[in-house]
């Protein structure tokens, strides 16, 4: 990976790994090796612990992996407790590797953004519980619901003689409550041609998002994306791979919402409320005229507006 140092910066390298680097996390000779867990346990609680104490308790999440989980205590001997705990971390360097190089191209094309380029992340947040300070006791058992799904995107700025990178969050606000590929696309649509209308050209655009086989990954999706007006790159974050700026957008947005209601404030009964409670106190700039490199915009996407019936991109 190139730095850059002038502005022919060589797009070629954006979000290309590794292959020494990849090759190495694969076989897990990047960080840790088998006597990691034990060495862990002689640091903390001295080099004679393992031999000298015979069991140990210690707290362990059992279930289903992937699927139910709960922490249970458990009471086993030391070198069970460390042999198990080295099979744990066999495929934690990979993931570490991953995730950090995950985050390193993201950072690197994000903040470098060649000309007629976007990049836009995109994340579906835990729907949003329109709950009231001040509520009646059958008012506990109905709440309604608001679907958040932001869009963050970056792109050069518009305005002459500047080459900064703007940062524009598009938070899609919705009643519909089903996180599809059909919701996913409708929103994109929306996103891309607000960004087209305010003068955004677009000749490649990299797309970031989690994995989730019902939104993002699946051949729906990937058939949309071959639809578009411009190249499309898209870029799948790995599992448990941390928070991103969609994740940020959410946690602003349920936040202030939350401590308008709290504080009496506000009464958002619905995701309509949500969306103008968004509109009217979090959008960025306050003055459209204004020159910045920050924009927050929110948009209502009403239940029925998504279709569903779209046999022509079932591939």
């Amino acid at each position: 990976m190139q730095e850059k140092e002038s502005a022919t910066f060589n797009t070629s390298m954006l979000l290309q790994p590794s292959p020494f680097v990849q090759r190495k996390a694969s076989s897990h000779e990047c960080s840790a090796s088998t006597g990691v867990a034990s060495a862990v346990v002689q640091k903390r609680c001295g080099p004679n612990f393992i031999h000298l104490c015979k069991t140990m308790e210690h707290l362990k999440f059992t279930g289903i992996p992937g699927k139910w989980e709960m922490l249970k205590q458990k009471t086993a001997s030391v070198e069970d407790f460390v042999n198990e705990l080295t099979k744990k971390l066999e495929f934690f360097p990979k993931h570490l590797f991953n995730a950090k190089w995950q985050s390193k191209q993201f950072d690197q094309v994000h903040n470098n953004v060649p000309k007629r380029w976007t990049v836009l992340c995109s994340d579906f947040g835990e729907n949003f519980n329109c709950h009231f300070q001040d509520e009646a006791q059958a008012a506990h058992w109905n709440y309604n619901q608001a679907t958040i799904h932001p869009i963050v995107a970056y792109y050069r700025c518009l305005e002459e003689n500047c080459n900064e990178i703007t940062c524009e969050s598009l938070v899609l606000i919705s009643d519909d409550c089903k996180h599809d590929h059909h919701a996913v696309q409708h929103m994109m649509t929306l996103a891309n041609k607000h960004l087209a209308d305010k003068g955004v050209c677009s000749d490649v655009q990299v797309s970031f998002s989690d994995g989730s086989p019902t939104q993002y990954k699946n051949k729906v999706a990937f058939c949309d994306a071959s639809h578009g007006k411009c190249k499309v790159q898209k870029h799948i974050f790995g599992s448990r791979h941390g928070k991103g700026p969609c994740d940020g957008e959410i946690s602003v947005v349920k936040r202030c919402a939350a401590n308008a209601v709290r504080g009496r404030r506000r009464i958002i009964s619905n995701a309509e409320d949500l969306f103008s409670f968004g509109q009217d106190n979090l959008s960025l700039p306050k003055d459209d005229v204004e020159h910045v490199h920050s924009r927050r915009k929110f948009f209502f996407v009403k239940e029925g507006e998504i279709e569903r019936n779209r046999e022509h991109r079932m591939p």
